[in-house]
Order: C-alpha cells, then structure tokens, then sequence
C-alpha cells in the first residue's frame, strides 16, 4: 500500500497511514503521519493461541475460528480507536487492506478495499463472515456497500534448504528474517551468502531466478522484473498465487508433500536452464508494465470520491 499512499502524498491530499504500534516507527521513518491503532501484535497472536481448540474441528472451521481470532476480533478495538481519530478530520476516502475490518467504521464518501496478491479461495466470503463477527458488538458499520461492490485494488520467507542449491553452479542470496540470527546457517559455502533482509529493488535486477513461499510481495517482485519462480507454499493465498505461477509457465510449483533437497534442486535447475519459464516470466513483466500506477489509480479513486 505504501506506493499507493506516496502518490497520493505527491498528489497534494493529506495521507494519514492507521496501524498496530509495531508497524508505527517503520511508517513514519517512511515520511508518512502514523497512527497507532488497537493492539501490538503480539497481544494479537496471544488471543490466536489461547483459542479453544476441538479435536472435531475441520480444516475448514479452524480456518475460520483462526481467522476470526486474528482479523476480527482485533478489528473492534481499531475500529473504536479509528472513530475517535476521525471524529473531527473527517477523512474523504478510505483504502483499507481487505481484512482491516476497523476502517469499515469510518464514515467517507468513498471506501476501497485493497487486495493482497491472488485471490484466496473465497476472500470475501471470509471478509464479509468477520464483518459480521465485528457487528455483534459495534452495530452497523458506516459503509454499508457489500464489500463484492466496493471498488478493489490489488497489486497483484520460507527458507529453502541450502543442499538443494550448495552444488548448483550459481550465487545464492537467502533472506531469513529478523528473527533468525544467519550466523545459524554456518558453515557456507562460498556461493551462498544469508541476510536478514535485503532490499528486493536492489537485488533482483541482479537475479536469474526466485524461490520463496509465493506471498504475494516477493512473487510480484520477482516478476516485475521477468524473473521465472520456484514456488514453495505453506499457507494463506500462497497456494492461489502459486497455482496462478504455474499456469501461466512462469514458474513451477512444489506443494508441501513435493518438497525435497532433490526435487528443489531440479526445479532451480528447470527454472534457469529451460527457456520457456524465462520467456513466460518475461511476458507477465510486460503485462504488469501496461498496468496504471499509483498515480493513476491515486486519480481515478479521486475522480470516483
């Protein structure tokens, strides 16, 4: 989102970015005004653990339950936070993520939900449940639009083992968060070097190929810059951007199951040595080329409030 908030900022509206305290620092080194919002995420991800679990619960109710536990619940004390913010500013558009369910609450003249990555399997069917689970207590929200008529923008790391690629003729860059010390992946070989994080506008001009867990970030970078991807999924709509990966030939997927030293080495291999996925990368690079731009979209959103 924050491409979409710069432009607007160069536009000349007031831009004003509401988050958890955890995301506060980050956002207003970034030039934007920050608001802190509801609960860290930590207190967060408590109430997800202490969740009462069943035995009897499916994959399906489980996802829901977990679902509820981490975006709705938590929207209630956003939302209270974000009507007593507004109150006197009074703001003229709304861009919330689609699970950000306190923004609801602000009245506009306009509301956009803004996506993130490949549609996972009944995204608003899901938003639209947790909105109701956050009507129990708050009422009726402000906008009331169904969220399938709500103008929608969307853009559209799992570690791989290192002995999948040690003895590939190619240098290897592994990002593996902050929380994880690199100095744990030792002893590395010359061609493999780990970071907690490094800019993707950076490196992946520099890049032949891209494997990661197909979030929506790192998998629209990467073919950006027509780079073909080894998808490794685990959770969330990486399995939708994934699937998307493969039918277009820009990539190859390996589901969890699939998953070895030996079949990661030679999708890696696959990826750079077969023309077809390079070729397939380099046409969704020039079909995200043709797409508007913060800019644009910053206009049109305008021109509809």
């Amino acid at each position: 989102m924050l491409p979409l908030a710069r432009a607007a900022q160069e536009a000349g509206h007031d831009v004003v970015i509401a988050t958890g305290p955890d995301a506060v620092p980050e956002i207003e080194r970034r030039g934007f005004t920050a608001w802190s919002i509801g609960s860290d995420l930590e207190t967060i991800q408590t109430g997800l653990r202490s969740r009462p679990r069943s035995p009897a619960e499916t994959d399906e109710e489980r996802t829901i339950a977990d679902g509820l536990a981490m975006f709705a619940d938590p929207a209630i004390a956003r939302a209270r936070d974000l009507l007593d913010r507004t109150a006197d500013w009074g703001p003229d558009m709304v861009v919330q993520e689609i699970y950000e369910l306190g923004g609801t609450y602000i009245p506009a003249h306009l509301h956009v939900l803004h996506g993130l990555g490949a549609h996972y399997p009944n995204f608003i069917k899901l938003a639209e449940l947790a909105l109701a689970h956050v009507r129990t207590t708050l009422g009726e929200p402000a906008r009331r639009v169904p969220m399938a008529d709500t103008p929608y923008v969307d853009p559209f790391d799992f570690a791989v083992p290192l002995e999948a690629l040690r003895e590939l003729p190619v240098n290897v860059v592994l990002t593996c968060g902050y929380d994880v010390d690199p100095a744990a992946f030792e002893p590395l070989p010359r061609n493999v070097a780990v970071e907690r994080w490094v800019s993707q506008a950076l490196l992946l001009p520099k890049c032949s190929a891209v494997i990661c867990h197909a979030g929506a970030g790192t998998l629209m970078g990467a073919l950006a810059y027509g780079l073909p991807v080894v998808c490794l999924p685990r959770g969330a709509d990486q399995f939708a951007n994934a699937a998307q990966v493969a039918r277009t030939g820009a990539g190859i997927t390996l589901l969890p199951d699939q998953v070895s030293v030996e079949s990661i080495r030679d999708a890696t291999h696959r990826v750079l040595d077969e023309a077809s996925y390079s070729a397939a990368a380099r046409k969704l690079r020039s079909e995200i080329e043709l797409l508007p731009d913060p800019a644009a979209v910053v206009e049109e959103l305008t021109r509809r409030a």
